[in-house]
């Protein structure tokens, strides 16, 4: 093999093992997005307990604006 082909066959083999890395990668974050989701699902839906009702809650209000 001359050194043309060393080096592309090298260049193969890393690419082969990037693109597992990849797939690995991929993998573990539906993992963790199947987990959070089914957090998510199984969580009450309700306001935070510091929750304040405000006047910036109420429709038509908004903050003020600041430079």
């Amino acid at each position: 093999m001359n050194a043309r082909a060393t080096k592309l066959q090298a260049a193969e083999t890393d690419l082969k093992q990037l693109m597992a890395d990849v797939a690995r990668a991929v993998e573990k974050a539906q993992e963790a997005v199947a987990r959070i989701t089914s957090k998510v699902a199984a969580a009450p839906l309700r306001p935070p307990d510091d929750h304040k009702d405000t006047d910036l809650c109420r429709p038509g209000r908004a903050p003020e604006m600041r430079p």
